[in-house]
């Protein structure tokens, strides 16, 4: 079952009132603010926190909030380490932004490499397992 056919599975789950309740929390919401955009009162948005149903389509909710912000970070990728790339390279600029600059480039490829390894084992790991 596709990502999204069990996103709607879930938000089929809930009520209206329940699916504005985990699209508020998704977004950041604290529970009462949730709870005033669903049109509920706090003590009934706690209670409906802890339904199986409500669980799962916040779960599902913060995934879909979290791909869409890893999208954008991963476009702009590119003119970050390009900037970063030009305070290293700027002979004008203090040492210790050179330096930082220099470390954030560093740690960044070494964080993308440890990234990219892990996938590709995990991937691996679910050919062997019949998962893919």
């Amino acid at each position: 079952m596709t990502d999204e056919r069990i996103e709607k599975r879930h938000k089929s789950d809930l009520t209206s009132k329940q699916a504005t309740y985990v699209e508020a929390l998704a977004r950041g919401k604290g529970l009462d603010d949730a709870a005033q955009a669903a049109g509920i009162v706090e003590r009934t948005g706690r209670t409906w926190r802890g339904l199986p149903s409500v669980q799962a389509a916040l779960r599902l909710a913060r995934q879909a909030r979290l791909a869409d912000a890893t999208s954008i970070a991963t476009a702009m990728m590119g003119d970050a380490l390009d900037t970063l790339k030009s305070v290293m390279e700027d002979t004008g600029a203090p040492a210790s932004a050179r330096v930082n600059a220099a470390r954030a480039i560093l740690e960044s490829g070494i964080k993308f490499n440890e990234t990219l390894d892990l996938a590709e084992r995990v991937a691996r790991l679910e050919v062997l397992n019949g998962k893919s």
